[in-house]
């Protein structure tokens, strides 16, 4: 009796989706305050998680999603001046200014202010902070909002001060200034055991009272990012009782109010609708917070596809939209449309069910050619699904010549990741010596292991008839052997990620699992503590998808130290405000933080990074910019516009001066 040669069975075990990270002991200055991130046009990251929404690795290398970004500082205050630090005034027309200015005009006072902090003169720290706070105390709001963001942050001789800084951002809301009233109702929100509130607290404390006022004050008056958070709120029932149909319309209001920034060129407006977009596909898709409503699902992925390239939303979506259509539409030529796409990007869960559709002739034409291709450039990558599939088109020689050999290369390699059904057929090319010497003592641990299958009840019975029958074929000894290798076998991952057409990699069993998303970071504490962006790390949820793999992998955590790898624990994340806390066991050295009253404009600045690993390697890369302003968006003062071309890898990690 020969033994039976199983087909696939689709696997509904729980994938891991591990990273590969790295931690680099910094030496330098960077600001704790949001205001020393780079420029969102180049701090990006090129996630490749499977199937579902789609990477950023070490200054600690540290990959997204479903975060809700920080509101973007859409208006100003209502005061109706031209800034005098973008004209280059004359002597006399700053004199003119300045007799204004001591005349109570306290547009004139900020103005001028500008002027000194700004050096349009020059540059006088103490004046200008002089005149912001006769300016403030005179009823401009921005004024007050400046010298909130000051006094919290310790700029110049000011030095830091909780009390006033909270007296002038609650001045500068009172008084219209919509990004003084996010910030304020940001603060309320969130409590001492949030990553938010070690962030962005302002000392109010968590009152989700206060927080909702604030927001809806700014909602409704057209702030995009007010409108976001509290149409998330809503839908929480976040300080709020919980409303869908209000959450719902204040998310299409915040889409709608970030278009107008995205026609002006403002690519961090394209990731805030992309961003919502997305988690209202996801909410849509698994019917958690929204009913499910698959329609919607596809609508608002397919918006979220559009994302900037520096993101990884537009992949995740992409890899969404396939998944939906083979699954839940069965619009099989749309699934291979969004597949394609992905597996063009050399996401290696899209290029399997790529590979799938075009063996089966589903949506696409049939072309077992090219799904060898398709299959052989998952496979490289580690995916088991995709390696067993290999293996077997070269056993029947289908897309590729008949190849014994090589098909026992790669059903080998889906069997040593633990596939039950790679186990059993691993064991046949044992028994019948295709491909391989006959062994029976091979052979036999291959098939008990494949019996142990708990997933598939034919699969099991099919595995323990082989093994019934290659019993009768042994000596005692050979199954006491055979039996020890069993219980010694423990399944590895793979590890290293190729790109399609390059020879396969064997991973020893003491590598790592295979990495799908990297990032930097870096030590905030002596202990072990690291904060990177949340975008680069965040878990994922597990489903199971039929013969379609899974669009909810488990994810782990690892951050490599000088070569040597740890295990992290995710602290804290705000997803908010893309920010999370890490922790690893060890001693370490962190990095020393400074406020960022030192910059200045045009001063040299640096990353350290890990772009690109795949590509450049892992060493850390040192890349130099110039502070190009000392304000962000619409001249946020909690941020920086910087000249350092960031690239995917450097997500999370410091910015030096």
């Amino acid at each position: 009796m020969k033994p039976t040669m199983l087909p696939k069975v689709p696997d509904a075990r729980a994938g891991v989706i591990a990273m590969a990270l790295a931690a680099l002991l910094i030496i330098g200055c960077s600001d704790s305050e949001a205001r020393s991130q780079p420029n969102p046009r180049t701090s990006n990251s090129t996630n490749a998680q499977q199937q579902t929404k789609g990477t950023d690795t070490n200054a600690a290398a540290a990959s997204k999603r479903d975060f809700t970004p920080p509101p973007l500082e859409s208006r100003e205050d209502n005061t109706n001046t031209t800034s005098a630090s973008k004209t280059n005034l004359n002597p006399q027309q700053i004199a003119e200014l300045k007799t204004k200015a001591e005349k109570g005009d306290a547009a004139a006072q900020y103005e001028l202010a500008q002027v000194y902090f700004n050096a349009g003169v020059p540059a006088d720290e103490t004046e200008a902070y002089k005149w912001f706070t006769r300016a403030a105390e005179s009823g401009h709001a921005k004024a007050a909002y400046k010298l909130a963001h000051a006094y919290k942050s310790g700029w110049g001789k000011l030095g830091t001060n909780t009390n006033l800084a909270l007296r002038w951002l609650k001045a500068a809301a009172e008084r219209g200034h919509l990004p003084a009233q996010t910030s304020l109702a940001t603060s309320y929100r969130y409590d001492a055991g949030d990553v938010a509130f070690f962030l962005l607290s302002w000392g109010t404390g968590k009152d989700l009272s206060e927080a909702v006022k604030w927001y809806r004050n700014a909602a409704e008056q057209g702030d995009a990012g007010a409108q976001e958070a509290l149409g998330e709120m809503y839908l929480h029932g976040e300080g709020v009782p919980t409303n869908i149909s209000e959450g719902l319309r204040l998310l299409e209001q915040a889409i709608a109010g970030y278009e107008p920034q995205v026609q002006r060129k403002e690519s961090v407006a394209e990731f805030f609708i992309a961003s919502i977009c997305s988690r209202l596909g996801d909410y849509f898709f698994k019917g958690q917070l929204l009913p499910k409503n698959i329609t919607n699902a596809i609508h608002y992925y397919e918006k979220a596809a559009n994302a900037p390239a520096w993101t990884d939303l537009a992949g995740e979506a992409q890899s969404q939209l396939g998944y939906i259509h083979a699954t839940e539409t069965k619009n099989f030529a749309e699934a291979a449309k969004w597949y394609r796409k992905r597996a063009e990007a050399g996401e290696p869960t899209a290029q399997y069910n790529l590979a799938i559709c075009l063996y089966n002739g589903e949506g696409i034409e049939r072309n077992r050619n090219e799904a060898a291709k398709w299959f052989r450039a998952s496979a490289e990558q580690g995916n088991v699904d995709a390696q067993w599939r290999l293996g077997m088109t070269y056993r029947n020689g289908e897309g590729v010549p008949r190849d014994y050999g090589e098909a026992v290369k790669w059903i080998r390699k889906a069997a040593e990741q633990g596939d039950y059904s790679a186990q059993n057929n691993l064991g046949v090319a044992y028994n019948t010596g295709e491909g391989v010497p006959r062994d029976y003592v091979e052979a036999y641990k291959w098939y008990n292991l494949a019996a142990a299958s708990g997933e598939n009840a034919e699969l099991r019975e099919t595995s323990r008839r082989n093994l019934d029958i290659i019993t009768r074929l042994m000596t005692p000894e050979q199954i006491a052997e055979a039996q020890r290798r069993s219980s010694a076998f423990v399944a590895r991952k793979e590890t290293e990620k190729l790109p399609p057409n390059r020879a396969t990699h064997t991973p020893s069993n003491d590598e790592p699992e295979h990495p799908q998303a990297t990032g930097t970071a870096f030590f905030i504490t002596d202990d072990g503590y690291l904060l990177t962006s949340a975008h680069v790390v965040s878990p994922t949820e597990q489903t199971t998808g039929g013969k379609f793999s899974n669009a909810r992998p488990v994810m782990r955590i690892e951050v490599t130290v000088a070569g040597k790898t740890y295990r992290a624990k995710l602290v804290k994340a705000d997803k908010a405000n893309d920010a999370v806390v890490l922790k690893i066991t060890g001693n370490f050295r962190a990095l020393p933080l400074a406020p960022s009253r030192a910059a200045k404009l045009g001063e040299t600045i640096c990353t350290l990074g890990f772009p690109n690993t795949d590509i450049q390697g892992t060493e850390p890369k040192f890349t130099t910019g110039e502070v190009n302003s000392l304000a962000g968006i619409q001249d946020d003062p909690r941020h920086f516009q910087i000249s350092v071309p960031v690239q995917p890898g450097n997500s999370g990690g410091p910015l030096l001066v």
